[in-house]
C-alpha cells in the first residue's frame, strides 16, 4: 500500500512538473530573507519554518526524479527519495505550516514563488491521500453542494433578473 501511494504522489507531482515550478524550485537562492516575512517563523524561529526550507523539500524530490547528478549521485546534489514518512512530513508542512498569504514571495528578493511549491505539495499530498481528514469532508461537502446547485437549475431566470434589478444591479 505504501508504494502505491507514493507512486500516486509521484506521478501528480510529474504533472504539476510546469515551467513555473521548476523556475519557482531552481531560482531560490536559499538566502532566508523570506523567513523574517513568515508569520509562522516569527512566532517560532524553528529552520523548518522558513519558507526556503519548505522549497528545498520539494526540491530534493525533483532532483533526485529529474536530475542527472540527482539520479547518480543522490548526495551530492542533496537529492532524496520520497518515502512514507517524507511525504508525511510534506503534508505537515503543506497544510499545517504554511497559509500560502505570499508574504515571503513578495520579500524575496529573487520573487520565488513558495505557495507555488506548497500548492504543488498540497496536491501531491491529496492525491497520495495524505490531506487532513477534515479538509477532505469540507472539499467533498462543497462539491455535492455544487451538483444540488447546478441540478435545481435555480441560478437565472426572469424572477431572478427582477430582483437583481430591484438591488440595484441589472444583468
Amino acid at each position: 500500500m505504501p508504494e502505491t501511494t507514493i507512486t500516486t504522489a509521484l506521478e501528480f507531482l510529474e504533472k504539476q512538473l510546469n515551467r513555473s515550478l521548476a523556475t519557482a524550485l531552481e531560482v531560490c537562492a536559499r538566502c532566508g530573507i523570506c523567513a523574517e516575512a513568515c508569520h509562522y517563523y516569527v512566532a517560532d524561529p524553528d529552520p523548518k519554518h522558513v519558507p526556503a526550507y519548505r522549497g528545498e523539500q520539494l526540491r530534493s524530490i525533483c532532483l533526485r526524479n529529474h536530475n542527472f547528478l540527482g539520479k547518480v549521485f543522490p548526495r551530492w546534489v542533496k537529492a532524496a527519495d520520497l518515502d512514507e514518512t517524507m511525504l508525511e512530513r510534506l503534508a505537515e508542512i503543506a497544510f499545517s505550516e504554511c497559509t500560502l498569504c505570499r508574504c515571503c514571495t513578495f520579500n524575496c528578493p529573487l520573487g520565488v514563488d513558495t505557495p507555488l511549491m506548497m500548492r504543488a505539495v498540497r496536491g501531491m499530498a491529496t492525491a497520495a491521500g495524505k490531506a487532513p481528514e477534515m479538509l477532505v469532508m469540507l472539499a467533498d461537502a462543497a462539491i455535492e453542494k455544487g451538483k444540488a446547485i447546478e441540478g435545481g437549475k435555480a441560478e437565472s431566470g426572469p424572477d431572478q433578473e427582477c430582483r437583481c434589478q430591484d438591488c440595484g444591479g441589472g444583468l
